[in-house]
């Protein structure tokens, strides 16, 4: 997900220059939870979790000069007891997509502070066409 959302967002533009993208870290791991049965509130206690980080480098060098950029995120989400595969379906996609976001912002506030010399934005288009 990392290397397709930075692949389909970084495009390479003029004659000279660099960028190397390192994804330093990209896990999603699945963890059971601890509960004391004598202190459920709920029928379904949670059990489980996911848990994901993912921290990628952005390091730039042209006639502008060079820069870095570094993001991290992290998310979590819980599973009841006995989770459907529906239910782990959806904490799945909670957590990708959450953690997709998260990361994004972070390197979208970062290369506007640190890489704005090197960046090019292009018009918006839907189907080749500017609305």
């Amino acid at each position: 997900a990392l290397k397709q959302a930075l692949t389909q967002r970084m495009v390479a533009t003029g004659q000279t220059g660099e960028a190397i993208v390192v994804i330093k870290d990209a896990t999603l791991k699945a963890e059971m939870a601890a509960h004391n049965d004598d202190d459920d509130w709920f029928e379904r206690p949670q059990s489980g979790k996911y848990s994901a980080h993912a921290e990628v480098q952005i390091q730039v060098a042209g006639r502008q000069g060079t820069g870095q950029v570094m993001a991290q995120a992290s998310r979590f989400v819980t599973l009841p007891e006995n989770p459907s595969s529906q239910e782990r379906q959806d904490a799945y996609n909670t957590i990708l997509n959450g953690i997709m976001h998260d990361l994004g912002a972070s390197l979208n506030t970062g290369i506007q502070t640190h890489l704005r010399q090197f960046v090019v934005t292009a018009p918006v288009t839907v189907n080749g066409v500017r609305p």
